[in-house]
């Protein structure tokens, strides 16, 4: 893994802010950063994690649609689309199922963790 993330302590928020008079706000605790990192520095990852996000639908979103709705600004593949879907879900960032019925299409979906990482990556 390469990279790593700072972020100023308490003690190094309230010395900014007597200093500079810049009021810092404090990280968010539901952030896993390892994780933050993962997804930050992986440009399709982070790309289908925010498509994801902004689909944002009760029973998920295949692959293939979120492919298309990523295509006119960032074209990328169907295959790099489904790899960076098994890595959020591999990192617990994302979940999968299939709809009862007929349609055997992986629908995949936000966790708690991806979404809290998606709010973060949007600030």
């Amino acid at each position: 893994m390469t990279g790593k993330l700072y972020a100023l302590t308490e003690t190094g928020r309230e010395s900014r802010e007597k200093a500079f008079g810049l009021v810092s706000v404090p990280l968010p605790r539901d952030v896993d950063w390892r994780r933050y990192a993962q997804v930050a520095r992986a440009q399709v990852r982070r790309l289908v994690l925010l498509e994801l996000a902004a689909a944002n639908l009760p029973g998920g979103v295949t692959a293939s649609a979120l492919r298309k709705s990523l295509r006119d600004q960032h074209p990328i593949g169907l295959n790099p689309t489904i790899r960076a879907l098994k890595e959020l879900e591999q990192a617990g960032l994302a979940d999968s199922h299939t709809l009862e019925g007929g349609d055997k299409r992986r629908r995949y979906v936000l966790t708690t963790s991806g979404a809290a990482i998606a709010r973060q990556l949007l600030r």
